[in-house]
């Protein structure tokens, strides 16, 4: 006798069969073929998400105050800001001068008195020339002997543009305004202590420490020190400076707070406009 099945038949029960034997093997999978979920020796655990965040160095500033003097997104002011960051300061102008912020910002550079240990800069903005007023933290600051030691300097805006709209005829010119923004307090302890060397003498030590002051961490204290020597491949040029800046902060409640600011700076240098220092025509 002959017996045929029809294939959907045969799947039917090859599905079944396999089904059956996952089944058997679920229950016996535990002691005694109780199945884990009504073990009472197994806990199930809630999810344990971990996240890290890598820093990253960042050449970009999200945000702005010089132009509204308030933090505003870039994206949101309708002027033309460039900054130049703290990661962008360490690599390029690393050294101290101020003089090379602007060659990293379009439409601007420097019209300097002198090279060698002259550390001031006056920056020319669109064909304008914005004399040696400047701003730190938004205050007019007259840079006409020395500019602030990038030490304790977080960040550079330039701002394009008329700035006598927001800051008086004192603080810029037709062209645009510098504004240095300085560092402040954070609750994260901080110690960062770099030394530089080269040629002519030259050598540069920088510190910065921040510190909380109380166990709440609402009193905040950082200091910014400085010094620099150098010479020049000419005789008699040199330069020797000394600055520190002391920062206290008291957080007295989320919506008040306390800031306290000093700045001292030592400077001397002998400005080098490529002339000998003794100065005789030839005949």
């Amino acid at each position: 006798m002959h017996i045929r099945l029809k294939p959907m038949i045969v799947a039917l029960a090859f599905a079944l069969t396999v089904n059956s034997h996952l089944a058997c093997a679920a229950d016996t999978a535990t002691p005694g073929g109780t199945k884990a979920d009504d073990d009472p020796a197994i806990t199930e655990m809630s999810p344990i998400q971990v996240r890290a965040i890598s820093p990253e160095k960042s050449y970009t500033a999200p945000v702005a105050n010089t132009a509204t003097k308030m933090d505003v997104p870039v994206r949101d002011i309708p002027v033309s800001i460039q900054t130049v960051t703290h990661e962008l300061i360490q690599d390029e102008a690393g050294l101290g001068r101020v003089n090379d912020l602007g060659r990293n910002v379009s439409g601007v550079f420097i019209q300097e008195p002198g090279e060698g240990g002259s550390n001031t800069a006056s920056f020319v903005f669109r064909g304008f020339n914005s004399g040696y007023w400047q701003l730190v933290d938004g205050s007019p600051h007259s840079a006409a002997l020395t500019s602030p030691d990038l030490s304790n300097i977080e960040r550079v805006e330039f701002l394009k543009g008329p700035a006598s709209v927001l800051y008086g005829n004192l603080s810029g010119s037709y062209g645009g305004v510098v504004n240095f923004i300085t560092k402040k307090p954070t609750v994260a302890p901080i110690t960062e202590v770099e030394i530089t060397a080269g040629s002519y003498d030259f050598y540069r030590a920088t510190l910065d420490e921040n510190r909380p002051l109380n166990l709440d961490k609402t009193v905040l204290l950082r200091v910014n020190a400085a010094e620099e020597k150098g010479g020049s491949f000419r005789d008699g040029i040199k330069h020797d400076t000394q600055s520190v800046a002391p920062t206290l902060s008291w957080n007295i409640d989320p919506n008040n707070s306390f800031l306290l600011q000093l700045e001292h700076k030592r400077a001397f240098y002998v400005n080098d406009w490529g002339w000998p220092v003794n100065s005789f025509v030839l005949s």
